[in-house]
């Protein structure tokens, strides 16, 4: 029974963390759309629209990776389906930052109507590509054994 709970639970982690990629994709790609297709220029806006997505960006890589070690702490002795649930709970703290930081540059790029802060969206998607939940990246998060992991598979 807790084979197929791991299983399922693995597939949830992996659904939730494309729930938190998809709508910062979307927007962005909306608001490319719209910037490009009414021919918006650079706006005279302040410059704090340019300067506060990068400001959230570095917060966001100085914090994430304590965050992340901090929420597995914890999961040594336990359940598989327990270290699994303390994964999703800190994949979600590791990459809300950086989900929010490519929301405001998303949101800066509407505002300004510069798309070129949409670059630091393309960034973003690069780190949340190389930190995806992956049966390795378990097995060295978690510390769990070969056995977990063919159970999750």
């Amino acid at each position: 029974m807790e084979n197929s709970s791991a299983k399922q639970k693995f597939k949830v982690i992996q659904l939730v963390y494309m729930a938190i990629l998809v709508p910062m994709i979307v927007f962005s790609g909306f608001v490319y759309y719209t910037n490009f297709t009414s021919g918006n220029i650079a706006s005279q806006e302040p410059d704090i629209w340019l300067y506060l997505p990068f400001g959230l960006m570095l917060i966001a890589i100085l914090m994430a990776r304590p965050l992340y070690t901090k929420a597995l702490q914890k999961t040594e002795g336990k359940t598989l389906d327990q270290k699994l649930s303390a994964l999703m709970t800190a994949l979600i703290i590791r990459m809300a930052p950086f989900e929010a930081a490519g929301l405001l540059a998303a949101v800066s790029a509407f505002i300004t109507g510069n798309n070129t802060i949409l670059l630091l969206v393309l960034i973003i998607l690069i780190q949340f590509y190389t930190n995806r939940p992956t049966l390795l990246k378990v097995e060295n998060d978690l510390k769990v054994s070969r056995e977990e992991i063919d159970s999750i598979r």
